[in-house]
């Protein structure tokens, strides 16, 4: 014997299936986001190319947040994005060891560059770090 179907259940499975395509592009779209998200973060470039940057002056006073220096250097332009870069500093050898201070910083210069920069290491008597 046939079963009647219902003009509720065509619709209804339609867009069970409609979701199900709608949920699968969701989360291909975000997973390209989290790979160029982690291409950012550990292929660090500098904002302008090598001979195109320029010199630009900031100044680190004490008890600076990592999100307060990611937005500093984002207004000056040294960065292009203050997530990435604080997820950058948050893995770098120079978390929060940055010093207070001016410093000539360069949009030549990659994440790494400047935080080396701004966190001068002190020499101990022998001449070592």
């Amino acid at each position: 014997m046939l079963k009647k179907v219902s003009v509720f259940d065509i619709i209804g499975t339609m867009i069970k299936y409609v979701l199900i395509v709608v949920l699968i592009l969701f989360f291909i779209r975000k997973a390209k986001d989290f790979y160029q998200m982690g291409y950012r973060i550990f292929d660090q470039k500098a904002v302008a190319a090598e001979g195109e940057g320029r010199d630009v002056t900031v100044t680190i006073t004490n008890g600076l947040s990592s999100s307060d220096l990611a937005v500093m250097l984002k207004e000056n332009g040294l960065i292009e994005d203050r997530l990435t870069f604080l997820i950058q500093e948050r893995l770098s050898e120079y978390h929060n060891e940055w010093k207070a201070g001016t410093y000539t910083l360069s949009t030549e210069m990659t994440t790494d560059e400047m935080l080396a920069a701004i966190s001068p290491k002190e020499e101990t008597e022998d001449g070592t770090e």
